[in-house]
This record gives structure tokens, C-alpha cells and sequence, in this order.
């Protein structure tokens, strides 16, 4: 998903779960342009924060997945 809104500022990146998408609303209205990601591959968040170069990056997870997500980080 892609928002962009020209009165915001920043570039972001969400890397989300399911419940993330309630964010969307949200974000679109505050930031310039919103990429919302949907991958629990930790592996491409690197990749593609080297290749969007956003000023801020969210992630976004219920907790049942945190520790997944922190033992296998290769950052």
C-alpha cells in the first residue's frame, strides 16, 4: 500500500501485520508519502529501507509475533 499526501512531511516505512492497516488512516493524513509493508522477512526490511531511504520507519507487530521478529534479526 502507497499513500501519498502533499501537505505532510516525511517519508516512511511501516513494516505491519494485519492490525497495521489501522494505522493507514492515520499515517496518510500526518506523513508526505507512506509505504505500508506486509512481510515478516526480516531480511528485506534492510533492502528496502536501503532502497526507499525514508526519514522514519515503523514497525508495527502484535506481540505473539516480537519475539520472532527479535531472534531472528540480522540488522
Amino acid at each position: 500500500i502507497h499513500t501519498v499526501n502533499p501537505r505532510g512531511r516525511y517519508k516512511v516505512i511501516v513494516f505491519r501485520d494485519s492490525f497495521g492497516i489501522n494505522l493507514l488512516p492515520y499515517l496518510a493524513e500526518t506523513f508526505n508519502n507512506v509505504r505500508f509493508y506486509w512481510t515478516r522477512d526480516i531480511d528485506q526490511y534492510k533492502a528496502l529501507m536501503a532502497k526507499e531511504k525514508p526519514d522514519l520507519v515503523i514497525f508495527e507487530s502484535v506481540s505473539r509475533y516480537a519475539q520472532y521478529s527479535l531472534l531472528n534479526n540480522k540488522f
